[in-house]
């Protein structure tokens, strides 16, 4: 069980000890009250119904013959039997004052106490009176109101010094003495708490010597075995335990005083214990403080106990007390907890040949004196004249002449007194008036410091004194004039314990050394005193005298520590007033510092002169070596040093924004802007460190520290710290703004410059190019990054690289989403990492490519109507300085204008590109038009040129064109690159041409592309290495003429742009196809007609030959004469025969030009 724990247990007993006795003393009046109304027998009684002897001698129970006494019991009343206290109360309830009752009273019976009369019993007849107020003052408030005194005084002395080991046993002490006298009325009466009392007392004695084996300090055998100290308690907790037990033993009523009288012995000899130990410490002690504290215990438990050890002793022989009054030996026990709990309480030295000890003794001679003179002189008078006393005439002049005679006689009673008693104690006033005459002259601390000293050697010839005071460099107490080497730090608790101290500490004992002492022991003997005189005004510690005599065997006696501690008291004021010029003189030299310090600040314009001109400042303030600035970035939350000073040497190395501030104290002091002074943890070396605040923001923090130890600041030089602080804060950010206004100033007239140098940069790479060098200028960095977004595939390529190893970089491709341009490529936001190799996004192949270290980085895209054109990074400020939110508005401002620039630049790009594309189309289309206007008299060959140009515009694999006649039916088609084992199909079956994609789009008329032909479920393999196939109708006069296929061994190898000029394509192709149809249709035509009029030429001619030839000789007349009507028919037909031979030579003739 730990030391902690078992303090804590204590505590809780004692604590819990005081507040039970507490509740029983608001008990008792309330049980006393109760009892004094109930009719009164004339007697008081024990447990079991014996007679108490206690009581006053005119009471009912002395007019019997012989009285009622102890040891007789009642057994009846009025003829009824009674067994208990209760029932006998019950009883006395039931009659009236005056009432007599008869009272049946045995004497013990085999018995361990002796009968008191030879009648074994009796019955008495007594009168019932009301218990008078005079019986309860002196039966119970006289005892109660004695130990509600002694409760109190415990709990005051417990309060004071609950951790003290002798005010917890006194705290006891004391409620167990107030139970045992506060409830003895009780005991006798109502006996609601007789146990409580019982134990009380049992235990009262063993409390006494266990708080004298340890107060005023442990004795050696008690320190030497500690464990003996729960041996003292032994016997009163059996005595205790066995009066428990007897209280109602059943055969025996009166075995209850048996331990009683056991109890009575035990606290007789614990009180005997206490009076011996104090009178041998009074003898054998070395320290005067013990010896005194001795004494007045010894003398106060003399006056407190002497009158009730001999009730003690009386009751515990069994003999009879009642001629002892309890007036007598109850009120004086106060006086030993009181004189205890004041020692424990104050625990110093009391002057006990002061003035007002001395007067005290004046006085009472004086008094003893007058009374003797009076009484001489009533005698005397009465014995001549008679009478005197009751003539007014001369108690008038007798008073007069002792009026008049009282001060010459007290003053000369009192010189008389003085030199016969203490003479020692005049002479030391005599001192202490011509110290404070010397003291008054003193305004200096040295010159209080000789005066003191010089007054210690001139009252304590015989003893070596040491005066400690303040050093106010070193924050520790050293000996004035190097009388020793001994250190002490001012936040040592030996110091904070002699601030609280008043009079003089004495050493001579070390087991009286109060707990904090004995913790510092060593520090303690290191002063070689066996006495300390603490200079405290409550507040601060001035310093302290330590007194050693010459000789080991001398000692140091108590009116001599009382000279020191007078003269310390006096020296105090002296000290004060020194400390007053002292300070007065410290505060004009340090106005004069500060005025001359803001002067210089308020012309200072560069950063590093500030800084050296603080350090300088304060070097002279507080002598320090070492000294520290830092500073906080606001926007990224974190603290770098901006100088740094060791041994008054500046380390420009451990300066910069990449030096980061990671002590926890200097940071809690930026986080909350008070200042903050502590020791280091392994050297024990003072810090301390005060914000530079500026307003209400903390811009960072000055800190700095002692190399020695022992050195540390006061608080008015921390007081100043923190003022010079502030002027420099004020400073810092005059001028950082003015830094910050200037750099804005140059980084907008970068703005303005780049502007038009954008809009006049119309060709990509050259813009790209413009747009990092003016980010990086923009911005000071060492290296950045251009990046274009492949519109593909998403990837980002390094256009643009600037810094080392731009080379192996540039080209290079970064997947969307990897790293940090790939992350701002594809949240489209704006990334700031000032450590980028703690970020599990940066992608580190960069770096391991390039050979160099990145360490900050502001990543920007360029994003344009939600589409991400790029990304612009820059890296590494030149300065070191981490990227801010500032620097990301200013580069996103910039990036705005540069994504307008590149997208003009891109426009112009595309247009050109367009354009160029728009005239190789034509050019492709107008020699496509030109070339197949060659040859539309062949359908074939227009086919065969169509495929072949349609395959080198699309880079196809292979293909074919597949033509329809009116009821779209394939009827001729055109391959390229087809298996050979499809083509015979085809040959065989030319319906499979309808099957596939290509029947798809005759059926649908529409086109068709497809980027993975094993998706498709209509698709027939052609070509076992096509992946891809677009699929186009020849559409004219609005009916498809015919299908063709353009087959590739890509994936997806079609785009849009290729779509597009392959329908354009297809549709010039459309018309030539069905021109060519067109004109293979009139070419059967004419043939037709040529085989028609050469038919029509020869079938005709014939016959009209032979018609011609018989008109002829019709018309000759060769066959007869022919009428005139016979003669016009003849003419008729021969004319038309003539038309129609004209018609077939014209036929004849148009053949053969058509033909040549």
């Amino acid at each position: 069980m730990s030391d902690k724990l078992i303090g804590r247990i204590r505590f809780g007993v004692v604590l819990g000890v005081l507040v039970l006795s507490g509740l029983v003393f608001l008990m008792l009046p309330v049980s006393a009250l109760k009892w004094s109304r109930i009719p009164f027998p004339g007697f008081l009684l024990d447990p079991n119904l014996v007679v108490s002897d206690t009581g006053n001698l005119d009471w009912e129970r002395q007019k019997q013959t012989p009285p009622i006494a102890y040891p007789e019991q009642i057994v009846a009343v009025d003829g009824v039997a009674v067994n208990t206290i209760r029932a006998f109360h019950q009883i006395l309830l039931e009659h009236r004052v005056g009432d007599q009752i008869a009272i049946t009273l045995r004497q013990p019976i085999n018995s361990r106490v002796p009968p008191r009369y030879e009648i074994t019993e009796r019955t008495v007849t007594v009168s019932l009176t009301q218990f008078s107020q005079r019986d309860l003052w002196n039966q119970f408030w006289l005892f109660y109101l004695t130990g509600l005194l002694m409760l109190g005084i415990g709990g005051w002395a417990f309060r004071a010094r609950p951790k003290e080991e002798e005010a917890q046993v006194f705290a006891v002490l004391s409620a167990f003495g107030a139970l045992t006298i506060g409830a003895v009325f009780d005991q006798v009466t109502a006996q609601q708490f007789i146990r409580v009392w019982i134990f009380a007392l049992s235990m009262v004695g063993a409390l006494g010597t266990w708080l004298s084996f340890v107060f005023p300090h442990e004795s050696r055998l008690i320190h030497r075995f500690p464990w003996l100290r729960w041996l003292i308690p032994i016997p009163a907790v059996a005595a205790a335990v066995w009066g428990e037990l007897w209280l109602n033993w059943g055969t025996d009523p009166w075995a209850y005083a048996i331990p009683w009288r056991a109890a009575y012995i035990l606290n007789g000899f614990g009180l005997a214990t206490v009076i011996f130990v104090m009178a041998y410490r009074r003898l054998r002690t070395q320290s005067a403080l013990v010896k005194q504290q001795a004494r007045l215990i010894l003398g106060g438990s003399i006056i407190a106990f002497l009158p009730l050890l001999l009730f003690f002793i009386t009751a515990g022989l069994g003999f009879q007390h009642a001629w002892l009054p309890p007036t007598f030996y109850i009120p004086p026990v106060a006086i030993f907890p009181f004189i205890i709990g004041y020692i424990i309480v104050r625990y110093r030295l009391m002057d006990t040949g002061g003035k007002f000890v001395r007067r005290s003794v004046a006085y009472s001679v004086m008094t003893m004196l007058l009374a003797g003179i009076l009484v001489l002189v009533v005698t005397g008078l009465t014995a001549t004249f008679g009478s005197v006393v009751e003539n007014p005439w001369f108690v008038a002049v007798f008073l007069v002449i002792m009026a008049a005679a009282f001060d010459p006689v007290r003053s000369r009673f009192q010189r008389g007194i003085d030199q016969a008693f203490f003479s020692e104690t005049q002479s030391f006033e005599k001192l202490l008036l011509g110290y404070r005459r010397e003291l008054t002259t003193a305004v200096h601390m040295d010159q209080v410091a000789d005066v003191l000293l010089k007054y210690i050697r001139l009252g304590i010839p015989d003893s070596m004194a040491k005066l400690y005071l303040p050093d106010h460099k070193t924050s520790c107490f050293t000996s004035y004039a190097n009388h020793s080497d001994v250190v002490v730090n001012t936040s040592s608790p030996l110091v904070a314990f002699m601030r609280q101290q008043d009079g003089a500490i004495d050493l001579a004992e070390e087991r009286a050394w109060p707990d904090t002492l004995l913790q510092y022991k060593e520090t303690v003997q290191s002063l070689a005193a066996k006495a300390i005189v603490p200079m405290s005004n409550g507040k601060d510690l001035l310093g302290w005298v330590t007194l050693a005599p010459k000789s080991t065997s001398a000692k140091i006696e108590s009116n001599q520590l009382n000279y020191l501690s007078s003269l310390a008291e006096q020296t105090l004021l002296g000290m004060e007033r020194a400390n007053v010029v002292r300070r007065l003189e410290n505060r004009v030299a340090e106005l004069d510092l500060l005025t001359h310090f803001s002067q210089f600040l308020s012309f200072t314009v560069e950063f590093d002169d500030l800084l050296e001109l603080v350090f300088t400042n304060f070097e002279r303030l507080i002598e320090i070596e070492d000294f520290f600035v830092v500073l906080r970035d606001k926007e990224l939350d974190y603290v770098y040093k901006a100088f740094h000073v060791e041994k008054c040497e500046r380390l420009s190395v451990a300066e910069g924004r990449h030096q980061i501030e990671t002590n926890a104290h200097v940071l809690k002091v930026v986080e909350t802007g008070q200042s903050k002074a502590w020791q280091g943890e392994e050297n024990g070396r003072f810090h301390f460190a005060a914000p530079l605040n500026s307003g209400r923001e903390t811009l960072g923090a000055i800190y700095t520290f002692y190399r020695d130890p022992i050195r540390s600041l006061r608080p008015r030089q921390q007081q100043l710290f923190g003022v010079f602080a502030d002027r420099t804060a004020v400073a810092l950010e005059r001028l950082q703004s003015g830094q910050s206004l200037t750099k804005r100033a140059q980084q907008m007239e970068i703005m303005n410059q780049v502007t038009p140098m954008l809009a006049s940069t119309l060709e990509l790479e050259p813009l790209l190019e413009l747009i990092l060098d003016k980010g990086m200028e923009l911005l000071d960095t060492e290296a950045g990054t251009f990046m274009l977004t492949i519109p593909d595939t998403g990837e980002l390529e390094f256009r643009v690289v600037r810094g080392p190893a731009s080379d192996e970089l540039l080209g290079n491709r970064l997947p969307i989403g990897k790293g940090l341009a790939g992350t701002a490529a594809q949240t489209g936001r704006p990334v700031i990492v000032n450590n980028v190799q703690n970020d599990p996004r940066w992608f580190s192949d960069v770096d391991a490519k390039s050979e160099y270290t990145t360490q900050t980085i502001l990543t920007i895209p360029l994003i344009r109507l939600n589409q991400v054109l790029g990304v612009l990074q820059v890296i590494n400020k030149r300065d070191r300085s981490p990227f801010r939110e500032e620097d990301q508005s200013l580069l996103m401002a910039f990036a705005g204008q540069a994504v307008v620039a590149i997208e003009n630049a891109r426009l112009i790009t595309q247009t050109d590109i367009a354009l160029r594309k728009s005239v190789d189309e034509l050019s492709l289309l107008q020699q496509l038009d030109l070339d197949l206007n060659n040859t539309l008299l062949d359908v074939g060959r227009v086919l065969n040129l169509t495929l072949t140009r349609m395959l080198g515009i699309c880079k196809g694999t292979a293909g074919a064109i597949v033509l329809l006649d009116d009821e779209k039916r394939p009827y001729f088609f055109e391959t390229s690159n087809y298996d050979e084992d499809f083509e015979v199909r085809v040959a065989q079956d030319p319906g499979l041409l309808m099957s596939g994609l290509v029947g798809k789009v005759i059926r649908t008329g529409k086109p068709h592309i497809t980027g993975n032909v094993h998706q498709e479920d209509e698709y027939v393999v052609s070509n076992f290495s096509t992946l891809s196939q677009m699929t186009l109708p020849f559409v004219s006069k609005q009916q498809v003429i015919g299908v063709i296929a353009v087959e590739r061994d890509k994936l997806v190898a079609f785009d849009p742009h290729d779509v597009e000029t392959a329908v354009r394509v297809a549709n010039h192709a459309a018309v030539a196809i069905d021109n060519a149809i067109l004109i293979e249709k009139v070419n059967e035509a004419n043939q037709a007609k040529s085989e028609f009029v050469s038919m029509v030429s020869h079938e005709l001619k014939t016959p009209m030959t032979a018609i011609r030839g018989y008109v002829d000789l019709l018309l000759s007349g060769m066959t007869g004469e022919l009428n005139e009507q016979q003669l016009n028919f003849m003419e008729t037909i021969a004319a038309n025969i003539r038309r129609m031979g004209q018609q077939i030579q014209d036929l004849t003739d148009i053949s053969r030009i058509e033909t040549k």
